[in-house]
This record gives structure tokens, sequence and C-alpha cells, in this order.
């Protein structure tokens, strides 16, 4: 065997399917990773790669492209060595286990590589085949000396054709078309002129003609096909929610789709550098299953979700119940070990009818709850908060024994409305009370209404907010948040106050929406249209509210609170709001619906940053979590191929023929400190760091006082003299001096902003002066600390 230092040599490159994937900047960050098979398919394929159509299946004597409802397209070897066999190489830190079926069909801990080689397929040529851009690609490396005619690849059940330019026409099942192959010699990669060739005795055999090259050394030939891949997990096309541990890994739950077109449910954990999986975990049976929650502690990974899968091919383990109730659907809840390798317990909560999860939490001793809905009188029930059912498709609430095995708290939540009601979220507080909130048309006449916020339905439908004793089940508070039109809620947060913020959407506008000093006063979107989002803080004693108000023609999914007060608002653009504010996110939308992401000052009062992740196709952010350090994640779907803000991730490619999934990591503000200052005033900041960080930096002024907020800048950029130079709207400008270069362990600086002379302006104004890395860098924020106004020049 030669070694791989003398046959480094001649490369061809070039791809059977969807050339314009090539022409894309190729990305950092974990490629397509190759599964070893663990009977995920036929006992013949060696390794597999999964996406939303199908998978590309790597045999020894073949490599066959699998799509959904279509034949099998097989590529042989003519002519090639039987001692070929298919051999992985740079092992990945990714491990996927499949919790699928009962115990024994289990398979976990299987590896991941980065590439696959066939070692002297012919004489003195490698196949080796490696994910780039999305893409499974295949390189031939032709050995000094070894001859390039000697490739041949049979397309079994397909016509060939060569075109003008070098490229291949596949004809059959699916049509297909491969450009000419990029060959080239050396690191340097000198080209080589390389084409497409047909066999001269079959019309399902091709092999290449190569130009002059230097035969002294290797040549590279390199044909890909493109593979959807997503932009989290391959062929993840629901993302339901993301939990955050205390070392910063991500963990993300919702479902893929298998061979077979159907939802198996899925949790997987992203390293806290984002730069790879820990491990994706599948927890699903014969007849599929979506994770729709996700929490995390100390002890393992809690996952609920919905499935219609019976205990004959279900994973049940020590669970609250191990018999499927049966009505097409029930919940399921389950605890994984830390890894992801193991099940503390998995089973069923339901009924005889329709059950669904919505929103999960942990307390502190390890006890699983779930929100939901459904259709069954039948739904186990203990202590309340009502153990009849209330009208038709009534919410529910329940608490799971630490251990799995029992319920502690069961009931239903809802009145004698005609209509489905529902339970959209919960969350615990730390002495282990629950809060639950949900949508309901019951009126205070049967709906179990206690305190408030609001005791009274003011429209079709209302959100309501309820508190629940943790160990009786009992209601400590329930009431209603709306106007006169209809309301929907999405999440709910408790503070270590016991105070709870809920988010949501309205239609009812501000002349009867409760407004209390909300974000925005006015409704951004006619009610007659879809109407604007909510936020509301609730009194700790469910009384009334500290804030509520509008979010600018945003429509949130999502929320996260941090131990300042100050809250992460995710969710999808209704309008074109007033945004961004500060911060460094996008400054223009896409397409409607974008993501978006808005973070609410601690009073409630205004916006402190705001703006959108998005490409060029719809985006939208189901989940948000903080991190140990106060970087925000923000979770969801989106269908924009190669235009999404991509940056470091366990996978930058879109490749979905539906919706990927995408996981972004926004760096936290530092300082949010009122300054008052006259226009023209110069302020220093000093800044202490506590671990290495580097610039750009970003800077921001906001105008307090009143609802008028002057938005961020677009773009910030070093120039080489040290001196950030800021834009607040494009046109009034501003001088952020700052340190120029990295930031040692420990180091002090002083950052001076110099206020924009707003002509229009006279008097004294109050600003608000921040500084936040862009988006994606490492570590984000979290070094910052001590950032205070120490001089105002006036």
């Amino acid at each position: 065997m030669r070694s791989r230092r003398t046959r480094a040599g001649l490369v061809f490159a070039a791809m059977f399917v969807g050339a314009t994937a090539a022409a894309q900047s190729a990305p950092t960050g974990i490629p397509v990773f190759f599964v070893e098979n663990r009977d995920r398919h036929e006992a013949s394929v060696r390794y597999h790669v999964d996406h939303t159509t199908g998978a590309v299946l790597i045999k020894d004597g073949a490599i066959v492209f699998r799509e959904h409802g279509r034949a099998d397209l097989r590529v042989e070897f003519p002519g090639s060595s039987a001692a070929a066999h298919a051999t992985p190489e740079a092992a990945l830190p990714t491990r996927v286990n499949y919790l699928i079926g009962r115990e024994p069909d289990w398979r976990t801990g299987v590896p991941t590589f980065e590439r696959i080689r066939y070692a002297e397929l012919w004489p003195g040529i490698d196949l080796v085949l490696h994910g780039a851009r999305g893409e499974v690609k295949y390189e031939f490396h032709v050995a000094p000396g070894a001859d390039p005619r000697a490739i041949r690849m049979r397309w079994v059940g397909a016509q060939l054709a060569v075109g003008a330019h070098g490229s291949l026409h596949i004809g059959g099942d699916t049509e297909r078309t491969d450009p000419a192959p990029v060959s080239w010699q050396g690191t340097e990669r000198v080209p080589v002129a390389s084409a497409f060739a047909l066999a001269s005795d079959a019309t399902d055999e091709v092999g290449f003609a190569v130009g002059d090259y230097d035969r002294s050394r290797t040549l590279v030939i390199d044909p890909a096909f493109i593979v959807a891949s997503g932009h989290l997990i391959p062929n993840m096309t629901s993302l339901q929610d993301i939990a955050v541990d205390a070392t910063g890994a991500v963990y993300v739950g919702g479902a893929v789709l298998d061979a077979a077109l159907m939802l198996q449910g899925v949790v997987a954990k992203v390293r806290p550098d984002y730069t790879a999986f820990d491990f994706i975990t599948y927890v699903s049976g014969a007849k599929g299953s979506i994770v729709t929650g996700v929490a995390v502690d100390a002890t393992g990974v809690y996952a609920a979700g919905n499935t219609s899968s019976d205990e004959q091919s279900f994973p049940v383990r020590a669970g609250p119940s191990l018999v499927y109730a049966g009505g097409g659907l029930d919940a399921f809840v389950c605890k994984l070990s830390l890894d992801g390798q193991s099940i503390r317990y998995c089973g069923y909560v339901g009924g005889t009818q329709v059950e669904g999860v919505r929103g999960v939490a942990v307390d502190g001793m390890g006890a699983l709850w779930i929100a939901g809905q459904t259709d069954s009188p039948d739904y186990p029930t203990r202590g309340g908060p009502q153990t009849t059912m209330p009208g038709p498709a009534p919410g529910t609430l329940t608490k799971v024994a630490p251990d799995g095995r029992s319920l502690l708290v069961s009931g239903f939540i809802g009145g004698a409305g005609p209509a489905i009601q529902y339970c959209t979220d919960v969350d615990v507080d730390a002495a282990g009370d629950a809060y639950v909130v949900g949508r309901t048309l019951s009126d205070e006449r049967s709906f179990p209404v206690m305190i408030g916020p609001m005791t009274t339905l003011q429209g079709v439908f209302d959100a309501f907010v309820m508190k629940v004793d943790g160990t009786s089940g009992t209601i400590h508070y329930a009431g209603y948040v709306g106007g006169a039109l209809d309301e929907w809620t999405a999440r709910i947060v408790v503070d270590r106050q016991g105070a709870a913020y809920v988010c949501g959407q309205t239609q009812s506008d501000e002349a009867t929406f409760p407004i209390v000093r909300g974000p925005w006063p006015r409704a951004a979107v006619p009610p007659s249209q879809r109407g604007d989002g909510y936020l509301a803080k609730i009194k700790p004693d469910g009384s009334g509210f500290d804030y509520s108000g509008f979010l600018g023609g945003v429509a949130p999914l999502a929320l996260a609170v941090d131990t300042s007060g100050r809250v992460s608002v995710a969710g999808n653009v209704i309008a074109t709001p007033p945004y961004p504010v500060g911060g460094a996110l996008s400054g223009a939308i896409a397409v409607a619906p974008d993501a978006v992401l808005l973070r609410i000052a601690q009073d409630g009062g205004h916006v402190e940053y705001g703006g959108y992740l998005g490409g060029h196709h719809v985006d939208s952010a189901h989940a948000v979590a903080l991190g140990p350090t106060g970087a925000v994640h923000v979770a969801g779907v989106t269908r924009s191929s190669g235009t999404f803000p991509v940056r470091v991730g366990p996978n930058l490619l879109y490749g979905s023929q539906l919706q990927g999934s995408f996981l972004t990591k926004v760096g936290q503000t530092v300082a949010a400190t009122p300054l008052a200052a006259r226009p023209g005033a110069s302020i220093a900041i000093d800044c202490v760091a506590s671990e290495d960080v580097g610039l750009p930096f970003q800077v921001g002024t906001a105008l307090g006082g009143g609802p008028i907020t002057l938005p961020g800048q677009r773009r910030v950029d070093l120039s080489p003299d040290g001196v950030l130079q800021v834009s607040v709207d494009g046109t009034l400008p501003g001088v952020f001096r700052s340190y120029a270069g990295t930031v040692p362990a420990n180091g002090q600086w002083t950052s001076t902003i110099v206020l924009p002379p707003f002509p229009a302006l006279v008097g004294v104004n109050l600003f608000t002066a921040f500084l936040t890395f862009a988006p994606g860098h490492p570590g984000g924020i979290k070094s910052i600390s001590n950032a205070t106004p120490t001089t105002i020049v006036p």
C-alpha cells in the first residue's frame, strides 16, 4: 500500500445534482455526517446519510440514492476490486441513539464520521466520500502512475447522455443532470481539463475523459450529489422547543421525517460553542411521534409530546401508564439520561380520546409538568385543578412524579364553552407551584375565575392565566387577559418573585385591551386584520398587571426572562414594525413572516433592542432560552435556502424541500444605563473584562422619557485608528471610541460615546447607552461587567 503522501495528486470534482449549491461559498462548521448502519436500513448498507426526501446509502459495492416514492438510483463500479470495502475516517463526537420500539430494538451510541473511503477500488485509485455545503461529495484520488480510464460507474436502471460541455444527463424515474467534473492536482489545485465520457459498450456506464496532467502527481476527480441536511438536524422539519443547561449546552426537541414520510420524535444536544452535536436521540414507535417540549436538569433530559404508537412498538418503560389508551393520539412523557443513550422512564398520559402536549416544565425535585388539551372524559385526574370534564375539549395540567411512575397532580382546565379550549404552556416557581396559560371562550359563570388578573371574559376567546398549587392541585388565582376581540396565548415564564410573564397575540385594540405601561401603547395592525402581539406581567398575587401592552407588529411564540426582569421575546412579523432598535440584528425584513427577537426593558415600558432573524423566504422563531452567561438562544424553522444568516453551527446548510430548522445565539447586551446628557455630549463608559474577548462591539443610543425610541445603527465598522463609526438612523452620525483589538483577561478600558447633535431636540434629554457583541461572536458578551458611565462632558 502506498503512503497517503505519495498518493496525493490530481482530483476530479463534479456534481450529480443541484449545481446551484456548489456556487455558494463554503461555510465552516460540521459537515454532513455518515452514520453507521445499525438496522436502520437493509443489512447490506454500511453507512447512511438521511435527509428530508430520502437517504444516501453506502454499501461495499455500490452507492444508492433513495428518494421517497421513487425507485432507487444505484451506482456500481464495474471492474473494481471485491476487496475494496467502505471504511470510515475522521470520527465525529456525535452519537446517534434510536430509542424506537421496545428495548431489544434500541440502538445506542451509534458513531458518526466525516468521510468514507474505498481504498484501491481500482489499482491506485481511491473513492472518497465526504460532506461539504450540504452535499455528499465523492472524489476519485488517482495515484501517480495509475490510469484514470479504469474508473467506470454503472447507473443501474438509468439512461445516460453526455452534454456538450462534459456534463452528464441521467434519465430514469428522476431526471438528473451532473455538471462537468472539476479536476485538479496538488494543494495549489492546479486545474486539469476533464469531462464525463460514456463507455463505448454500454449506455448506462460512464467514466472520465482527462486532459494532459502531471502523471507523477495525484489527480482528484470530484463528482457530488447534493443532499438535503437541514440547518440543524438532517430532515428536521419541526422544531418545537429548546432548553439550556448550566454549561450553556442547548437541547432541542421536535420531529424528523423518516423514509416512510412519518414524523419521528427527536431530542438533540448541541455543544455550547455550536460546533457539534453531542447526541441525537430518536424516541418513537411504529406510528410515529413528535416531541413538543424539552427540559433539562442535573439528573436528565425530559421530553414530552404526542404519539399514535401503541405499547407494542413505543419505548414504554416505567411510565405513568404503560398502555396506549387509544383515540388516535396520546400524550407521552419521557426522561432520558444526560448522554441521551438510555431511558429513565417513558409512558403515556391520556384517555380513550385524543390528547396533546403543548408545554413542559420541571420543578426543583425533578417532577415534570405538562400542559395541553384532551377530548377524553376519562383523562386521568388527581387533585385538580378540575377533576370532572367541564366542557368539550378542555385544557389539561398534569404533574408527573420524579420517578415517572405516577401522577401527583392532574386535572382539567376550562369552562362550559361549546368549542375547544386548551393550555399552551406551563412554568414552575421555586415553591413547586405551577403557572399555566391557555385560551378559553368560557365566561366567568363556568370558568374557575379567582382573583384575576381580569375576572370577566371580554371577547369571544380570551387568554387565561392560572396559578395551581404544586401539592394539592388547587387554584391560587385564575383570570383572563384580553379585550373585546380574540386573544391567543403562547408562553408563560415566572420569575423569582412569583410574577408571571405572558405573551400571545390579540385582535383587540387599545380601546379594550388592558394597557398598563406596555412596550407599545397602540396596536400596530388594525383589529380587522391580523392583530398584534402582546406582553403582560402579572402581579405575584394575580390581582392585576405590573405592565401590559402591544409588541409593535410582532406575534410572539416564546419568551424568556433574565434575573433582572428583562424579557426576550421571539416570534414572527405580523406587520412591518419600527425595528431594529439597537443591538446587532438584521435591520431589514426580507419576507413576511420573518423571525423576530426583541428584548423588553425591566419596567416593560420600551424595547431595548429588536431585529430580524431570517432569509429571503418564510422564517419562524418557535422557542427562546437564556444561557448561563446571558446569551439568548433562538430556535425555529426556515424555508430560506442559502439566504439564512448562518455562521458557526452544527450544520450550516439548508437542504429540505419542505423546511429546515435553525438555532441562533445572540450576544448579551451588557450595559443599559440611563444617561442624562445634552445632545452632542461625550459619555465615557468604564468597562472590565473577566475573560478574553474581542472586537467589534456595537453601540446604540435610545431616547428615553417617552414612547419615542431612536433606532439603532445598521452597521458598525472598526477603522484603523480604533474608532467605530456609528450611524444611528443612517443620517445622524455618532462616534464610539473603544479599545482597538482584543481585550485581555481582566483588562480594563474606557469607551466614549459622542451623542449625535439632534438639532430638532433642545434641553436635557435622557439617553440609554449600551455595548454588545455581534450575534454569533464566540461566548457572546458574557465577559463584560461594570459597564457604567463615569464621565459626562456637556
